[in-house]
């Protein structure tokens, strides 16, 4: 008898950056460079195609649930409602109108640059608490994270998606797929049913240093507070520090009314030399205008500030440069901030309980055999084990990184591509790379087989790929057709406007 057939029971996808004209997702009016998302582009239109290809038709409960993990909606530098339309033709395609839907249900997790939307969902919920009777002389604090697991049972203790349920009501097709959303934020944690397995699913912003700025500072400033150096060790901690700092830059700054497009001006205009000079140039001259040293010369002042911010510029672009242009799919510092992220904030969640108001609580938690991280935001899909403390994780965790789908760098950078994570009931887990950038366009799409071991989910997507080849070289097409495109609008926004 033939062995049956593993069941995708979950599809996770992140950093689609719907909204962000240079997302290979998300139409935009190549006149103006602007979004324009009253259709799918050809590379979303091949890529549910190529989805198809991957889940079974079957009645609806056979279908796998879709976890979006974070920076679907780009609200940093796109508005709402832009944002909100290119995900609605994302929607279209995978609850067609006449036809099967490709998936049950959805859960949510905010990333950076849809961070607000966790912001509204936690503040919903927290509305809708002090609404009911059952606190007494006091209401609980607010919540700054999730419960870790998903648990059917308990649904209604995390807040529900309204910005995705509000939108997925104008799809007829949806009507028959529980519309039940719930944010979990920031992390997911999903346990095999004998409890020895777990994949834990994270967007990846806290796996640099930069979101925990806020506890940064607050070190320097009290430094008897908290060992220098140090983060908060629980999750809820570190968001509850930082919550501010990454709503307000990352998912609010960019649509400040008129402001908004010129902080998105200046956010591209970092990641080229024509583009700093040109902000150090107008800078150190208004500081100039502004500020001292009064007993110097207009332009003596000017060149000292131009000084300065050429220091500060080259660091910043270092930075940047280091994150976005490097070989590694993780530079040096953000692999210490991972390793902290695991062995901290992550492992204190996964063993420790904890109920809203109250202290936190050990409980008598056996860690799982064999864990499983999977996160985005770099946008630079890679797939290993990694060994981390012993005495926190009994084996070496499994690592997927599935990248995304927005062009970040004006020529082709190899580490750069978007990849989707499929897993089974019994939490196996087959990354499928959908494009990697090259200098001839983008590489074929492929199961990534990396140092899983034995798993018959990848032999099985590997079989389904085979077999459906035509969808996936156009697929392939779509996106070698698109990437010029992407790379010629990122380009203009990285080019200083005329004086």
């Amino acid at each position: 008898m033939p062995d049956a057939k593993p069941a995708i029971k979950y599809v996770v996808i992140s950093d689609t950056h719907f909204g962000a004209a240079t997302s290979l997702l998300t139409r935009v009016r190549l006149s103006t460079n602007r979004p324009h998302p009253v259709q799918p582009t050809p590379v979303l239109e091949r890529l549910v195609a190529c989805l198809r290809t991957l889940i079974p038709d079957g009645p609806l409960e056979s279908k796998p649930t879709l976890i979006l993990n974070g920076d679907i909606f780009e609200l940093a530098l796109s508005e709402m409602n832009l944002a909100g339309m290119a995900f609605l033709r994302f929607a279209e395609l995978v609850f067609p109108k006449d036809g099967e839907p490709l998936f049950s249900r959805i859960i949510f997790l905010p990333g950076n640059h849809d961070h607000h939307l966790w912001e509204m969902a936690r503040e919903t919920q927290y509305l809708d608490h002090m609404s009911k009777p059952r606190w007494r002389r006091y209401p609980d604090p607010p919540h700054h994270a999730t419960t870790l697991f998903l648990d059917d049972t308990k649904l209604a203790e995390i807040p529900p998606a309204q910005f995705l349920v509000k939108l997925l009501r104008h799809i007829p097709r949806f009507d028959g797929v529980d519309a039940d959303i719930r944010t979990f934020y920031p992390n997911l944690g999903l346990l095999s049913d004998d409890g020895k397995k777990c994949l834990i699913v994270h967007h990846g912003h806290f796996v640099e240093p930069v979101y925990y700025l806020m506890s940064t500072l607050r070190t320097m400033l009290f430094p008897k507070r908290r060992k220098k150096g140090s983060y908060p060790p629980h999750v809820w901690d570190v968001e509850a520090e930082n919550f501010a700092w990454i709503d307000f830059v990352w998912s609010t700054l960019g649509r400040s009314g008129k402001v908004g497009p010129d902080v998105g001006l200046v956010y591209e205009l970092m990641h080229s030399d024509q583009g700093r000079a040109f902000l150090v140039r107008n800078l150190s001259n208004g500081f100039a205008d502004a500020f001292g040293p009064r007993w110097l010369p207009a332009k003596a002042r000017a060149m000292l500030w131009k000084l300065t911010l050429d220091i500060a510029s080259e660091r910043a672009a270092g930075q940047v440069e280091s994150k976005k242009a490097g070989s590694v799919p993780l530079n040096p510092e953000a692999e210490e901030c991972l390793k902290f992220y695991l062995e901290g904030p992550l492992h204190s969640q996964m063993c420790v309980s904890r109920r809203p108001g109250q202290s936190q609580v050990p409980a008598d938690q056996e860690m799982p055999d064999d864990v499983t991280f999977l996160f985005g935001h770099t946008h630079k899909p890679f797939q290993t084990r990694r060994a981390y403390d012993r005495d926190k994780y009994k084996s070496p965790v499994m690592l997927h990184n599935i990248g995304g789908w927005i062009v970040e760098m004006p020529a082709p950078v190899k580490t750069f591509g978007g990849a989707i994570v499929f897993a089974d009931a019994g939490l196996n887990t087959a990354q499928v790379e959908f494009y990697r950038e090259s200098k001839d366009g983008a590489e074929p799409a492929s199961v990534v087989t990396g140092p899983a071991g034995p798993n018959p989910l990848v032999a099985h997507l590997e079989g389904l790929m085979n077999a459906n080849l035509p969808a996936w070289d156009a697929f392939t097409t779509a996106v070698e057709a698109d990437l010029p495109d992407r790379r010629r609008i990122l380009k203009a926004q990285q080019t200083p406007p005329a004086r």
